[in-house]
């Protein structure tokens, strides 16, 4: 089924949120047809890892047929993204189209009149900047993003798909994003999956590429590492505070060393998306013993790390635990990053792999071959759609390698601070 397809079926299934009347892209002006086929086509199915799972083509798009600042939105992002591509016919329209969608979202704040049409403008709004070049702006519409879902979700319960990919979105570029440097928690909003979600939390979103439990690990990792580094910039940490922090690092360990992601029902033939998964929860590993260590640093502990990446915690899959024992940090971690450059290299270019190659850009790596792979797949992917936050994320890791190389002292903090807040979800 094309993309085109997709979105008339889009268009019928959800009728108690649009007004479709004929066919979808019919009555919009030869730049405003041409703009949104291009979104439908050339956007909106990278967008999602899944063919029958696009909250893009399903979702946003058919909502933004009658939503007119919506559509200004996403209009403005299929614009841009032709010029990132080498395409100048729309440059104009693209600064039109944004402001347009910036006027529209201004005045149903002032007439407060907000839907979940104005927080998926929000959406697309951060969609466009994180593309062109992710600069700050991203972070604002983001952080908006997240006090307006919870607003317009308080006074309305309709479009549930709608609200649930809204808040998916919000909380995981949001959650992904503070990985990217020693961020303080003290400015994070306070969010969270819904608790009326009835989201499965070990499954497998098609969108982020792994389960929600990994993503909220992953959160928990960058707020004991902030919060640790936070303390260590006026004093060493007390006997009890070490205790803390171990204990809750190797429960954070143990989680993901057993964590199961489920494939949804609508990818269960998709290996490649199990593959995905994987990765970033070996990544997650990776993340954590470079932000607060493994349970590796003691000789005693098992490191029970998989030898064979795709199912973890069953033994089969697992080294055995006197190979374990004789693991050092150092071998744990040059292991784990075989293992994730190993899932790496068996699938295509794509810019969910983004989290995963920062994070190996950013644990000190000395082997020249490791290096070469990163920087090849970040210009890889770069070249597909020539996305601001892979341009960033490779000038992030080339910064990264240069200090390992200039022998930058051992205490650095963690990421990239020149770049800020990079979008890695």
């Amino acid at each position: 089924m094309s993309p085109t397809e997709l979105v008339d079926d889009a268009v019928s299934l959800t009728l108690s949120c649009t007004k479709a009347l004929g066919h979808p892209l019919s009555s919009y002006s030869e730049i405003e047809g041409y703009l949104l086929q291009y979104f439908i086509e050339g956007i909106g199915p990278n967008c999602s890892l899944s063919i029958s799972y696009n909250p893009y083509i399903s979702l946003i798009t058919p909502l933004s047929f009658y939503h007119s600042t919506l559509r200004s939105a996403l209009l403005a992002v299929a614009a841009n993204q032709l010029r990132l591509l080498g395409d100048s016919r729309f440059q104009k329209e693209a600064c039109l189209y944004k402001d347009n969608a910036l006027r529209g979202l201004q005045q149903a704040i002032i007439t407060d009149s907000l839907d979940y049409g104005a927080v998926a403008t929000v959406l697309m709004l951060c969609f466009h900047d994180i593309s062109d070049g992710c600069d700050p702006s991203w972070v604002a519409h983001l952080r908006g993003g997240l006090k307006l879902i919870e607003y317009v979700s308080a006074r309305s319960r309709q479009c549930e798909p709608l609200r649930r990919f809204l808040t998916m979105y919000f909380v995981a570029h949001d959650i992904m994003s503070r990985t990217a440097t020693e961020s303080r928690y003290e400015d994070k909003i306070s969010c969270s999956w819904l608790e009326a979600d009835d989201l499965d939390e070990v499954k497998i979103d098609g969108v982020m590429g792994c389960s929600r439990n990994l993503m909220t690990l992953i959160d928990r990792i960058s707020a004991l590492a902030s919060e640790k580094q936070e303390i260590l910039k006026f004093r060493p940490l007390t006997p009890v505070e070490i205790e803390s922090y171990t204990s809750a690092s190797n429960e954070i360990e143990m989680s993901l060393r057993f964590l199961k992601q489920n494939l949804p029902l609508h990818s269960s033939d998709r290996n490649e998306l199990k593959r995905i998964a994987e990765t970033k929860r070996l990544t997650a590993l990776l993340y954590l013993q470079e932000r607060l260590g493994l349970a590796a640093d003691s000789p005693d502990d098992d490191t029970n790390i998989p030898s064979d990446p795709l199912t973890p915690g069953s033994a089969e899959m697992e080294t055995s635990s006197s190979e374990n024992a004789l693991l050092s940090t150092r071998q744990c971690k040059r292991h784990l990053v075989s293992l994730i450059i190993k899932l790496i290299s068996t699938l295509p270019n794509t810019a969910t792999l983004l989290w995963p190659l920062f994070v190996l850009g950013n644990t000190g790596l000395d082997s020249e071959e490791h290096r070469r792979f990163i920087l090849d797949r970040l210009e890889h992917i770069q070249k597909t759609r020539n996305l601001g936050s892979v341009r960033r994320a490779r000038l992030a890791v080339k910064r990264a390698f240069r200090m390992r190389d200039l022998d930058y002292p051992s205490g650095h903090l963690w990421g990239d601070h020149k770049s800020g807040f990079i979008s890695l979800a």
